[in-house]
């Protein structure tokens, strides 16, 4: 008998979808949700490029807090290695990030906004970035939007463009489309089919592959991600 109410038990504990609260639900775009106040997540985020030239690795690993209701916290990392170079620490980010809108609202968008202010290991590279995110659902599946752009005194201005469609958002595993660029010509965009899984409340993991397009050949790529609840 106990061995049945055990087996019952899991069965349940697999079926029923795990609700992450964090908003990195998905590989490139930022969502509307934001954690609780008073949790904190363990985020990363790396990125392999692979073009006629060589390989381009990316990592930010981060820290995400909850502050309020409405507004989190996050301090990340930018770390990189670009053909022919070695792995090198390239700059801190803090950043904030709020919603616009309640949660409880019933608007058929709800919108949010997020800004940075990135660090470099040079000071005549440091870079503000802003963005906008609107996000809708569809049944249970979530579309997202991100515009925005980053300011800074050695590259200028950019404006740029993320979008993500996920059918089921709160499934244990699911799949979704990616795609983000510059909103200039001659930027490279980048697509990617991601697969994302949340086994327990506590973990969530991440990856997608996909392609770079712009001028020249396209560049492979392989995006990977983890969200871990503290």
């Amino acid at each position: 008998m106990k061995r049945a109410i055990y087996a019952i038990g899991v069965s349940l504990m697999c079926a029923l979808p795990a609700a992450a609260h964090h908003g990195r639900d998905f590989l490139m775009v930022e969502a509307y949700e934001l954690p609780h106040p008073h949790t904190v997540y363990f985020v990363s985020s790396e990125m392999f490029s692979h073009a006629s030239d060589g390989t381009t690795f990316t990592t930010e690993p981060s820290l995400l807090f909850g502050v309020t209701e409405r507004f989190a916290g996050e301090v990340h990392l930018h770390v990189a290695r670009v053909p022919g170079e070695s792995l090198r620490y390239e700059a801190v980010a803090p950043a904030i990030h709020f919603q616009l809108t309640p949660p409880e609202a019933s608007h058929l968008w709800r919108f949010a906004a997020a800004a940075e202010y990135e660090l470099a290991r040079h000071s005549d590279e440091n870079s503000l970035g802003a963005r906008l995110i609107a996000a809708r659902s569809i049944g249970e599946g979530m579309l997202v939007i991100n515009v925005g752009g980053d300011h800074s005194r050695a590259e200028r201005t950019h404006a740029g463009y993320a979008i993500g469609f996920r059918p089921e958002l709160e499934a244990r595993t699911s799949w979704g489309l990616e795609a983000q660029g510059r909103l200039e010509r001659g930027e490279e965009h980048q697509i990617i089919f991601g697969i994302y899984t949340q086994p327990n409340e506590r973990f969530t993991f991440k990856a997608g592959v996909g392609a770079g397009l712009g001028n020249g050949r396209p560049s492979a790529v392989l995006r990977t991600g983890i969200v871990w609840h503290f």
